[in-house]
């Protein structure tokens, strides 16, 4: 169930994020739209819930919670158990969308946490966006 929500609103902003963008030809332009459209938005009780948007080189373009993430590559990033989080993230997008577990750091919290993400292509571009939610328990 938690799971077809996080398709559906990663799959709506996706969507809603293509809809506002195709008219916009500056990357520039594009770019910034994206981080001001996402940026704000929160969900779950806790409002541990965000979007981030990278493209197909791992580069981040947006991240809700972490402004320090925003224009690095990360396609040699591990996380705490050696996987490289972004180039799943991103193959998972390539093929249509879809699930990839990993650990990341929660807002608030310190140390990396299990999490479940979901990600989408933004159709007709070369970022895709993504969410997820924290597992409990799943310090690492």
């Amino acid at each position: 169930m938690q799971q077809d929500y996080r398709a559906d609103n990663c799959s709506q902003c996706g969507n809603g994020t293509w809809g506002v963008l195709k008219n916009i030809k500056d990357e520039n332009g594009r770019i910034n739209l994206i981080r001001s459209f996402i940026g704000p938005i929160r969900f779950y009780p806790d409002k541990s819930g965000y979007f981030y948007v990278y493209n197909y080189d791992c580069v981040n373009t947006a991240h809700a919670t972490q402004d320090e993430l925003v224009g690095k590559n990360l396609q040699e990033y591990k996380d705490c158990k050696g996987k490289f989080v972004i180039r799943e993230l991103a193959e998972a997008a390539r093929q249509g969308g879809g699930f990839v577990d990993y650990f990341w750091v929660k807002p608030g919290l310190k140390g990396e946490h299990k999490k479940i993400g979901y990600v989408e292509p933004i159709p007709n571009t070369e970022y895709f966006i993504g969410t997820g939610v924290y597992v409990e328990g799943g310090l690492s």
